[in-house]
């Protein structure tokens, strides 16, 4: 199986390869290559632009299914010419991404690259918004789940740390309510007494229905004169 391989791509500048000559007096070069019996040695190649002020190519018109042919010419000091070839199908190519699968020969890369569109025809662009769409829903499922999971913990973390006596379930309200009747003291019966008609009032009795009054000493001793004759109180 041919090597799988990525170019780094800055915002679709293709700065770096080792397949490319650092050398001075280098001269690399990008292309697309595609079949021509016209050409020399039965392809053409569309040469890559290079990037205005930066080192490197453009890949923006370079797209998935393309083959490509990455080289460099270097000359020596005794004015010989050195070529170095590479060839490659591209897998994908995006603003900051570029893969790349190797092959060994210019038509063996053409033929690649007749296979890889194949595959993409395949999946026409509906179809893969339709797998986005379920990805993006499987996603959020997976999302609501986790929250799910997480409001469970949080609720059983809250549970554990309040007294169950502050809680106001059902059960709770009546075991509260059975403890505090156990805990009250009953109020005493109320007694009737009939005292026949004609009969003088026992003494008791007296103190308990005669008027009360207020104690002087339990009023603020600030009440002014108004309030005090008010309240029966002396001036």
């Amino acid at each position: 199986m041919a090597d799988i391989t990525s170019g780094k791509i800055d915002t679709w500048v293709w700065e770096d390869s080792p397949d490319w000559s650092t050398h001075a007096n280098g001269n690399n070069f990008l292309a697309i290559i595609s079949e021509d019996d016209t050409a020399p040695g039965g392809f053409k190649r569309e040469f890559v632009p290079r990037a205005k002020g930066k080192r490197g190519f453009v890949t923006r018109t370079v797209t998935a299914g393309d083959a490509i042919e990455v080289g460099s010419y270097t000359l020596g000091k005794n004015g010989a010419l050195t070529k170095n070839r590479h060839y490659y199908v591209v897998l994908v190519s995006e603003k900051n991404k570029l893969e790349l699968q190797k092959f060994l020969t210019p038509g063996a890369a053409i033929l690649g690259a007749g296979e890889e569109r194949q595959e993409q025809i395949k999946e026409s662009p509906i179809d893969i918004l339709i797998r986005r769409k379920r990805d993006i829903i499987l996603g959020i499922k997976q999302l609501q789940t986790e929250l799910s999971e997480i409001d469970l913990r949080i609720g059983n973390h809250i549970h554990s740390v309040i007294d169950p006596m502050t809680l106001t379930d059902e059960a709770t309200v009546a075991m509260t309510k059975e403890v505090t009747d156990q805990l009250t003291p009953a109020e005493p019966e109320a007694v009737t007494t009939r005292i026949p008609a004609g009969q003088a009032l026992p003494e008791v009795v007296k103190q308990v229905l005669a008027p009360t009054k207020p104690q002087v000493d339990d009023w603020d001793e600030e009440l002014s004169d108004a309030e005090k004759r008010a309240l029966g109180l002396p001036v």
